[in-house]
Order: structure tokens, then C-alpha cells, then sequence
């Protein structure tokens, strides 16, 4: 939605109608994280160079094995805080959103309704994008 202060997400919709390639994730992934404001983050932040980084998500390594001495907190924080300086002043990039996006980012892909699960375990407080049925629960005899 448009608002006084620029462009705002009212809500995030995600359609998954068959998995995507582990090739076009590797690559699409590739492609963000080699933006040089997200790659320098976690170069400095793993204490490596950027060609070691970008080796890591070819081969489907996870990043934090680069380094002893971080978590993936440390790494999606990372990859949130660069994606917030890459955001213009004139539309910021909500901390919520920035996390969910770094989450999905360095993470194996999701499919469906784990999508949302993953975007609010990262942060993101939006309105619900889809209504689950009850579970019912059987009582133990």
C-alpha cells in the first residue's frame, strides 16, 4: 500500500505450486548474497573472502560451518542489518521483514505453510495469510 511515507507490504502472500530446482535456489540465492553490502557483512562477520562465502551456497554448505565462531543468529542477523542499508531512506526496510527475508535466505528452502512459519520465527508479526484447521486431539485411555 501506498502511505505519505512511501511504498509499505500490508501483507506477504507466497504461492508454491511445485518445488523449485536445488539449482535456480543455489543461483538465485548466489545472486542476492553476492551484493556487495551483503557479501562484505558476511565476509567480516565469518572472517573469510567473499569467493569462500559464495563457494559455501554453491554447494549448499551452510555458512556458519565457515566460521567456529558464530551462529546462525549471528548470520541471519548479518544478512537482516545489510539488507535493512540496501533498503532506501524513503522506505525502510521493517527489522521483521529484513529477518525473515535473511532467515529464507541461508536456509534450506520451505515449502507451503512453512513459509509463514519460518517468516515469523525470523520476526515478521504480519497478519495471517492463511487459516489452518483445528487439529483434533484424541484423549490418551
Amino acid at each position: 500500500m501506498r502511505t505519505p511515507d512511501g511504498w509499505r507490504f500490508s501483507e506477504i502472500i507466497s504461492f508454491v505450486d511445485r518445488k523449485t530446482s536445488d539449482a535456480l535456489v543455489t543461483n538465485l540465492r548466489s545472486l542476492v548474497l553476492s551484493r556487495p553490502t551483503i557479501l562484505n557483512a558476511l565476509s567480516t562477520l565469518l572472517k573469510v573472502d567473499g569467493s569462500s562465502v559464495l563457494n559455501a551456497v554453491k554447494s549448499g554448505t551452510a555458512l556458519v560451518s565457515l566460521s567456529g565462531e558464530v551462529s546462525e543468529t549471528d548470520v541471519i542477523n548479518t544478512v537482516a542489518a545489510a539488507f535493512q542499508r540496501c533498503a532506501p531512506a524513503s522506505n525502510p526496510l521493517p527489522s521483521g521483514t529484513a529477518r525473515a527475508l535473511a532467515y529464507v535466505l541461508t536456509h534450506d528452502q520451505v515449502f507451503g505453510a512453512d513459509v509463514e512459519d519460518n517468516f515469523r520465527a525470523a520476526g515478521w508479526n504480519g497478519p495471517p495469510t492463511v487459516t489452518r484447521p483445528a487439529v483434533a486431539i484424541k484423549p490418551v485411555i
